[in-house]
């Protein structure tokens, strides 16, 4: 891209067909061990003793160097060995004193600087993100909204304002990772989604996420914010799958017993495996790993054994549009957004292929499965899944009521 200097307004035009395309840049998060070395250096104790030993070892050599300078009064009456044994004190003594003075120094105005720049930082999170800093912090971030710089058809220099960008944004602060979306033309933040250890925050709602070696994934404490009640009411204790079954719809010898289920009492977690970043899961997923106790009383623990992101499919969830406003025609639009907490668990091996769409008149014989490839067949099969929920719905002060529906013959084709 090439602009003029005067400012003038430059026009570009490029062939989608053969401007290459920009590549794609995979954004390489922060590893747990980088995260917890960053969490350490934000500690101001930590940062505020290296800073003193640091500033200790500057005093050392500058009280060494001028040791070295000083030369006694009475050089001219001194020998040789009696200027050096005068020099090698004087440089003890000096480095001594010049190494306490700078240790504390340094001490000092580190803690003090660590002390308020979180302070200031606590309340001014939104500032610092926007300004690419996050103080005693980590911060990661991509573009959103960005064009494609191989198909340029304007270009304007001098705007009046900033354009419309969108940031998406990782940042470790205060220990806790924020989730991001930054609007760069307002300086304002869209979306800011918490996590608290294992408690995610996320729109309105605030819950707990844990593994568990014979659930798996369980979602406890999920609560929702009520405007009206200016606090988070609950609804509910506890969640997770509590069995699988996996019924194979073959009668034949080899497969008539064959029959998965008990998998909530043998362990769901026990399946679990590591999930692999852009494979398993889209690039703004964040993930979360594991620790359990094993069945010999071990401690365990698994990589990425969770990952949670947004899932946008472009449909539009809410929508309103006032005109109850003179002169003013206000639209809202609020897209469909799915928070997504995905755990896989291999329970065997799984090959997937796409076979050839079958009507039911066109079946002339029983079959119990689609052939694949070559002596490889897939049975038709279902998967049962049981959730366990503990529902508190405001509180533990709750029961269930059971609603029949009853059928109300219409008489005289009239609507009851």
């Amino acid at each position: 891209m090439s602009s003029n200097p005067d400012g003038e307004l430059q026009n570009a035009s490029a062939s989608t067909q053969d401007a290459p395309k920009p590549p794609i840049e995979t954004i390489h998060l922060p590893t747990i061990e980088e995260i917890r070395g960053q969490d350490i250096w934000n500690n101001c104790a930590v940062r505020s003793v290296v800073s003193g030993v640091m500033g200790g070892g500057l005093g050392l050599f500058m009280g060494l160097f001028l040791g070295a300078l000083d030369n006694p009064i009475m050089q001219d009456e001194m020998t040789g060995r009696q200027q050096l044994i005068y020099q090698a004190k004087q440089m003890g003594r000096r480095s001594w004193s010049s190494c306490k003075a700078f240790a504390i120094m340094g001490f000092i105005f580190s803690a003090s600087e660590c002390i308020i720049e979180k302070a200031r930082a606590k309340h001014d999170i939104t500032n610092t993100v926007v300004a690419g800093c996050v103080t005693g912090g980590s911060i990661s971030a991509r573009g959103l909204d960005e064009p494609d710089k191989s198909i340029i058809l304007l270009w304007q220099s001098n705007l009046d304002h900033s354009p419309p960008r969108r940031a998406f944004v990782i940042t470790r602060f205060d220990q806790k990772s924020h989730e991001l979306i930054v609007d760069l033309s307002t300086n304002s933040i869209v979306l800011d989604r918490v996590y608290d250890g294992h408690v995610l925050r996320w729109e309105d709602w605030v819950l707990h996420l844990s593994f568990d070696m014979r659930a798996g994934l369980i979602i406890s404490l999920a609560s929702i914010y009520d405007p009206e009640k200016n606090e988070y009411r609950r609804v509910m204790y506890r969640g997770f799958i509590s069995e699988l079954f996996v019924p194979y719809m073959d009668l034949t010898e080899e497969w008539y017993y064959r029959t998965f289920f008990d998998a909530g009492e043998y362990g769901l977690g026990l399946c679990a495996v590591p999930l692999v970043p852009l494979r398993d899961c889209p690039e703004n997923a964040v993930f979360m790993d594991g620790y359990f106790t094993s069945q010999d009383g071990a401690s365990g623990y698994i990589s990425n054994v969770f990952c949670i992101f947004e899932r946008r499919a472009g449909d539009v969830m809410w929508r309103h549009t006032e005109l109850g406003i003179p002169g003013q025609t206000v639209t809202e639009v609020r897209p469909e957004t799915t928070l997504v907490v995905r755990m896989v668990g291999m329970t065997g091996l799984l090959e997937v292929r796409g076979s050839v769409y079958t009507h039911k008149d066109q079946i002339q014989e029983e079959v119990y499965g689609t052939i694949l490839a070559e002596n490889t067949i897939g049975a038709h099969h279902d998967h049962f899944l049981i959730f366990s929920l503990d529902l508190d719905v405001d509180g533990d002060a709750n029961s269930f009521v059971k609603s029949n529906l009853k059928t109300s013959r219409v008489n005289r084709n009239i609507s009851p």
